[in-house]
């Protein structure tokens, strides 16, 4: 039971549902076998009579009551209490070591996830209370979490419910088989299964794309959402994006998209082009998306404002302002009047902008350049991006570098870059290591919302100077009058495609899939013919996608057209993208596969038919020949016949340069 001083639903809007946070005091009879348990301090009387009185004001309080054990730890002045149904204590012999090893656990664990937040657990205490296996709680727009999460508790399933993490016998039968080949002591054995159910469920990182991946029984609530509110009647959705902003997040590194589909972070970013985020969140439109909406802008908003006063004497401001003003109804005047008198900052006309912007930002992102630089016998890299904001809108970017893809490690930096409206900066870093690299576009238009390049995919060029920092450009037309490109998402682009569908294709197909633009490459296993899908490597300005098809018998196509403007020669090149088809090594009979794509290219004289062998072609602007074009309409082709049916059919870009 969990009664709160407020209306439990809002048809109008579930987003704006109010918390007050006011001094509660609860009285409990039951029966004499049983427990109750509550938020505060609880007076026994016997008899199974109870009376609870929390030390703070709080935002709602939970009631719990049934036939309970307790076990009970205090570590640095929070008391943790476990509570098992009578019988149920399962997992006490698996852990018989770990007695004078339980308070380090704790601390370190708890050390470890507050520093990511800049924030310290408000509570005194924190109960993990067993609750029936039936016992569910549904996700609700208004909160920032589920139920199963209550002020200092987390609503456990008995036994564990049926998650594999909580069965100790085959969470330890993997840690033998992990470590055969090292010396581990059955303490340290221990050590490992009680962190993994520590760090996967009480206290997760989530990944920067989505907020989805989120443990139902995480305690992050207790940082914010239990013990702070910031009221506003003009901003009322500040207090919902500050909660989402506070979740501490990690870099999941570059990934391929061959599984994937939008994450949901991406669908939110498209689903609000056209409408003001206020407009979009007062409407019925796509309630699923709301919550990710708010967590795209609200990164967006603190992302700015960390540029703009510094990252860390914002995270330090926020943590005071907040461990000042804990278990209070504070107002947003009161929050607007410190943040100015501290920055000198109009934070409402930043807010302005995020709430009442129809579109965000959207950028042209280059290809990184990486350069290597010796000097002195010292070995540097150093790496040169230029983004471009084509829009109207302000906006931000985080740029992450890591040696060997650990972006969560010790030795990866992040620069975090702002944007004007049609702003464009050259972004230069200098490193000791050759890097990965993430850029995070945030709330943007841009897909993939995170491109990023693997350590040892960039072509190293030799340099003998270096250069760190940001530089404006000027000049933010980068069209050439010699070049003409025709991708894939413009208007020169089409397909040929197979009307015949083969009954393979019809039981195996979703119905989701005519809803959704952008699928992942696999799914082309299901359909006969062409998918829309996105990746870093594919070629784009704000949208790098390519269109792809399984190898066929040349019924299917792609055609890139475009204005010749003057008589002349033209190199006329394909854009390529790295490891076509999904191959590497070799196919049957430890014969290397043959990948090669047939395109048509017209000139003056005719049509002349180029074929490139994708596997040797290399990744980017392939040239397909130079050719003589007359003024007016020409073209370029892809056929989905091969010679043999491996790999996939790209088509992505074409490209004429005036010679």
């Amino acid at each position: 039971w969990y009664p709160v001083t407020f209306p439990g639903f809002m048809s109008k809007n579930q987003l704006l549902k109010p918390r007050d946070f006011i001094d509660y005091s609860l009285e409990v009879t039951t029966k004499k076998n049983l427990t109750a348990i509550s938020q505060g301090k609880v007076i026994e009387s016997g008899e199974g009579r109870y009376k609870f009185k929390p030390k703070n004001s709080l935002s709602q309080i939970s009631l719990v009551i049934g036939a309970y054990e307790k076990k009970n730890i205090d570590v640095d002045s929070i008391s943790y209490d476990l509570y098992n149904f009578k019988g149920n204590d399962f997992y006490s012999s698996y852990f018989s070591d770990l007695t004078d090893t339980i308070p380090d656990l704790i601390r370190e664990a708890k050390k470890d996830f507050e520093e990511k937040m800049s924030l310290t657990y408000p509570f005194d205490k924190l109960s993990l209370i067993e609750t029936p296996v039936q016992f569910f709680a549904y996700g609700s727009m208004d909160e920032s979490h589920l139920s199963f999460v209550q002020p200092g508790m987390v609503l456990w399933p008995e036994k564990g419910g049926v998650d594999y993490q909580v069965n100790f016998k085959r969470v330890f039968r993997d840690i033998d088989r992990n470590t055969r080949n090292q010396k581990i002591t059955e303490k340290e054995k221990q050590y490992k299964a009680v962190k993994s159910i520590v760090d996967r469920y009480l206290i997760p990182i989530g990944n920067e794309e989505s907020r989805n991946n989120q443990s139902r029984y995480s305690i992050m609530p207790n940082y914010y959402w239990f013990s702070n509110t910031i009221k506003s009647n003009q901003w009322p959705y500040l207090d919902k994006i500050i909660a989402n902003y506070l979740e501490p997040k990690q870099v999941s590194g570059v990934r391929d998209r061959y599984w994937d589909n939008l994450s949901v972070g991406e669908q939110a970013n498209r689903a609000i082009i056209g409408s003001s985020l206020k407009d979009f969140l007062d409407s019925d439109e796509m309630p699923d998306l709301k919550n990710e909406i708010l967590l795209s802008r609200g990164t967006m908003l603190f992302t700015i404002l960390g540029k703009s006063v510094g990252q860390n004497e914002f995270s330090e401001f926020l943590r005071n302002y907040l461990e000042k003003h804990h278990f209070q109804n504070a107002s947003f005047e009161s929050f607007v009047q410190e943040f100015d008198a501290e920055f000198n900052l109009d934070l409402e006309e930043l807010l302005k902008q995020v709430y009442e912007n129809a579109d965000p930002p959207s950028y042209d992102i280059s290809v990184p350049e990486l350069f290597e630089v010796n000097n002195d016998g010292l070995t540097r890299y150093q790496t040169s991006i230029t983004v471009s904001n084509s829009s109207e809108a302000n906006g931000a970017v985080v740029i992450k570098y890591a040696e060997k893809s650990d972006f969560n490690g010790s030795n990866a930096r992040t620069d975090i870059v702002k944007f004007g409206p049609r702003e464009a900066k050259r972004i230069n870093a200098v490193l000791e290591y050759e890097p990965a690299i993430s850029i995070n576009t945030i709330a943007s238009q841009n897909l993939p919302m995170i491109i990023g390049y693997k350590a040892k995919s960039l072509n190293v060029k030799k340099a003998k100077t270096t250069s760190d920092g940001e530089l404006v450009m000027e000049n933010t037309n980068y069209e050439d009058s010699n070049t003409i490109i025709v991708d894939n998402e413009d208007e020169g682009f089409s397909l040929i495609t197979d009307e015949q569908e083969t009954l393979l294709d019809k039981l195996t197909s979703f119905e989701q899939e005519e809803e959704d633009e952008y699928l992942p490459i696999w799914r082309t296993y299901r359909r006969n013919n062409w998918v829309k899908s996105v990746d870093s490597k594919f070629y784009g300005r704000h949208i790098r996608s390519v269109h792809v098809t399984r190898p066929g018998e040349g019924k299917k196509g792609a055609i890139w057209e475009a204005k010749i403007n003057s008589l002349g020669y033209y190199d006329i090149y394909a854009y390529i993208n790295e490891s076509p088809g999904g191959f590497s090594g070799r196919g049957q009979n430890n014969r290397k596969p043959k990948i090669e794509d047939i395109y048509t290219v017209q000139h003056e004289d005719g049509e002349e038919e180029v074929i490139i062998d994708a596997l040797k072609s290399g990744n980017g602007w392939v040239l397909l020949g130079s050719f003589r074009l007359q003024p007016g309409k020409t073209e370029v082709r892809l056929s989905d016949k091969r010679e043999e049916s491996n790999g996939y059919v790209f088509a992505d870009a074409i490209k004429w340069v005036k010679q």
